[in-house]
């Protein structure tokens, strides 16, 4: 009986806190959406408009269909190309009242907007992205 009693007692005292599970759940997250962002970059790279596509949340994959991205992708390759090339992850923060969406900032020196910002959503448990839009100023 003693035997049982030790390990029992060890899981009691090695109970991680809410606070620490919670840290914990936001860097798997973090480590999640980082993973679908640098394959999103190398789609880009690589001139993959199908691995963009799936990869963004649902209302704006059936807001701008595969067919038209194609297209899109098609008629400005080099200068896509040439955007990704110096594109890299600057932060991923994940909410913390709301562990199913986070801010994703990209460093973006070959964009005119320097730092791009994408939302990223937990649907159906997997990290989608939604492009923020950028409101012209002075409107």
């Amino acid at each position: 009986m003693r035997l049982l009693l030790l390990p029992l007692l060890l899981l009691v005292g090695c109970a991680a806190s809410p606070e620490e599970e919670a840290e914990r759940s936001r860097e798997r997250s973090r480590s999640e959406i980082r993973r679908v962002v640098e394959e999103v970059i190398a789609a880009m790279r690589d001139g993959n408009p199908e691995i963009y596509h799936a990869r963004l949340c649902r209302a704006q994959r059936e807001g701008y269909p595969l067919a038209d991205m194609k297209r899109d992708w098609e008629d400005s390759a080099a200068l896509l190309r040439q955007r990704a090339a110096g594109l890299a992850i600057k932060t991923v923060e994940v909410d913390r009242a709301n562990p199913n969406a986070a801010t994703i900032l990209l460093h973006a020196p070959n964009h005119p907007v320097q730092d791009l910002m994408f939302l990223g959503v937990r649907e159906d448990g997997v990290w989608k992205l939604r492009e923020a839009r950028v409101e012209p100023s002075g409107r």
